[in-house]
């Protein structure tokens, strides 16, 4: 296995949201962790997602697609992964209320998704179906939650996030 970082891009009508600030976000991760970014455009991201959902065929609704890059041997690959449909268009909140463990863990480089974040929420998507539960949580040194699987968690309370 290699390792890589990733992210998440939200698209609607095959068009990625807030596609500039991910991949930033990501060449930030590239460059704390390896020294360098890669020189791939915006743009030519944007044309390889609209490329892929057309080929999987993808409603042109809501979906997400998982944008890994990795670098081997001195040079960076850029890959496309998953498209998943969601039942929401772009961005949307969702109130759930499910079943849940408690996993632990502690992530290295926990700032960024990475290979190991990406294992470890599938050991935990694992570990809660074995005790019946819906949902692993994730919580730090201090016992503090910290996230959903691979997902931030986040309050929403009279309007403000904590």
């Amino acid at each position: 296995m290699s390792l890589y970082l990733y992210a998440i891009v939200n698209t609607l009508n095959h068009k990625p949201l807030h596609l500039a600030e991910q991949i930033d976000y990501l060449w930030q991760g590239t460059m704390a962790l390896y020294g360098s970014t890669p020189e791939i455009g915006t743009e030519e991201v944007e044309q390889m997602i609209a490329d892929r959902l057309a080929e999987e065929r993808m409603p042109r609704g809501g979906n997400l697609i998982e944008l890994r890059i990795e670098q081997r041997g001195g040079r960076w690959s850029l890959s496309l992964h998953n498209p998943t449909t969601t039942i929401y268009d772009g961005y949307a909140y969702l109130s759930l209320r499910p079943e849940a463990v408690i996993i632990n863990h502690e992530l290295p480089f926990s700032r960024w998704r990475t290979a190991c974040s990406a294992l470890t929420t599938e050991f935990g998507a694992e570990f809660a179906e074995r005790q019946g539960a819906g949902l692993a949580l994730r919580a730090d040194r201090n016992g503090n939650l910290v996230s959903a699987g691979d997902n931030p968690l986040f309050l929403v309370r009279n309007g403000r996030v904590h």
